[in-house]
């Protein structure tokens, strides 16, 4: 039998009827409140199905009334919307020098938020995640909700993170080889479910998620999404897909060579793109140019230098012309392999650029062939440097819209 013939299954009414309840409940999350009218003509479904589906979907605790829409013939139609009483899912992130924790509804809506300052690379990585099952407890103390309402757990890490959800690298933590799902579910054992389903993932893709669904990303098919750190990485988005490669590493542009005499990276690599334009690579070259060495004071935050660059300020001026310099390298890299709509910043980038993003198009456009009329927008992340807990919480919402009924069969489980 032809490997073709291997692809082509019978589909029977059960998937079919599966697949037509994630469209139907992906729809409504997207709209926030719709007709059925407008869903049978967005699905392409008859409405009497889109009925039948919405009142499954009610059933199973996902949606609820919102209220009415004045019709085009005067005739008011009731709105669909996500039911924020359904649970809560938790996004969290391990960054490098922080914990981060978010208690989110299935309509999007901000339940908790808690942030802890870590300094992670010298932290276990067992160690850190006890720290981040603690940090969940407390955000469902401070939303108010008892651990048996939450619904998934997505978590996002500064590494490469394979298809077992296992991180095989973090540079930047000097962590190799854990098993974080393993990890993590022996952490939140005794207050979450053990059967909760758990998302893992880098951080970078996290953000491109997180622009895809709650940000500027809905607008595009084909977009990379950039963040600066301590690190640098990306989720790129093509035709409307995330992009992970063999090992999960597709992402990995923090470690592009763009000058091989330059300093030597954590991965041990030199002139890594991220020696450039990381965050602690701004905030030493800022320094450095000022002269200002002194241990005992603290550090400049990147707002800092935007204030010195307001004033004419030698150092912040010339920190900046090469962080756009060097940023605009890697993106015109960026656009040449991947063609992308836009390019999506985020992390401190998103703080840097707040003001400057139209210097950093124009240094960009001399770093890119232009021969066939290129459109490229280069925008400002959404979320910024909580893009990643967003993106977690949004990327286990769309896996249980894939399976409406899974969290009603987790709720019979419990009961």
């Amino acid at each position: 039998m032809s490997h073709f013939l291997r692809l082509v299954r019978p589909v029977d009414g059960s998937w079919m009827r599966m697949t037509n309840l994630s469209v139907v409940l992906a729809a409504i999350v997207d709209h926030g409140g719709v007709s059925r009218a407008t869903l049978a003509r967005e699905t392409g479904l008859n409405k009497a199905t889109v009925s039948s589906l919405a009142e499954e979907l009610g059933e199973l605790g996902w949606v609820r009334a919102g209220g009415q829409d004045q019709g085009a013939l005067g005739r008011p139609s009731e709105l669909l919307e996500p039911n924020p009483g359904r649970g809560v899912i938790i996004g969290t992130e391990i960054n490098v020098d922080y914990l981060a924790v978010l208690v989110s509804d299935p309509a999007g809506a901000q339940r908790a938020l808690v942030i802890e300052e870590l300094d992670v690379a010298t932290t276990s990585p067992g160690d850190a995640i006890e720290r981040l099952a603690a940090l969940m407890r407390t955000g469902l103390e401070q939303a108010a909700v008892a651990p048996a309402d939450v619904l998934g757990l997505g978590l996002g890490v500064p590494g490469v993170v394979d298809v077992d959800r296992r991180l095989l690298v973090a540079a930047n933590l000097g962590w190799r080889s854990v098993d974080v799902d393993d990890m993590l579910r022996r952490a939140v054992h005794g207050f979450l479910d053990e059967d909760l389903p758990v998302l893992i993932e880098n951080e970078a893709n996290l953000g491109a998620v997180a622009e895809q669904t709650y940000g500027i990303g809905a607008r595009f098919e084909d977009f990379v999404y950039l963040s600066g750190e301590l690190g640098v990485g990306a989720g790129v988005v093509t035709a409307g897909e995330l992009l992970r490669g063999t090992h999960g590493a597709a992402g990995e542009v923090g470690h592009i060579t763009v000058d091989p005499a330059g300093a030597r990276c954590h991965c041990g690599k030199y002139g890594c793109w991220q020696v450039f334009v990381s965050q602690g690579a701004v905030l030493d070259r800022f320094r450095e140019a000022s002269g200002s060495r002194d241990g005992a004071r603290p550090g400049p935050r990147p707002e800092d230098i935007l204030a010195a660059a307001e004033t004419g300020d030698a150092a912040a001026v010339e920190t900046l012309a090469t962080l756009d310099r060097y940023l605009a390298i890697g993106v015109g890299n960026l656009v040449e392999m991947y063609d992308p709509n836009a390019v999506v910043l985020g992390g401190f980038y998103s703080t840097m650029y707040r003001e400057r993003v139209d210097e950093l198009r124009t240094e960009v456009a001399s770093w890119v062939m232009d021969a066939f009329g290129r459109e490229l927008s280069i925008e400002l992340s959404t979320h910024g440097q909580d893009a990643c807990i967003w993106g977690a919480t949004g990327g286990m919402l769309r896996s249980l819209i894939a399976n409406p009924r899974h969290a009603a069969a987790l709720d019979g489980l419990r009961a």
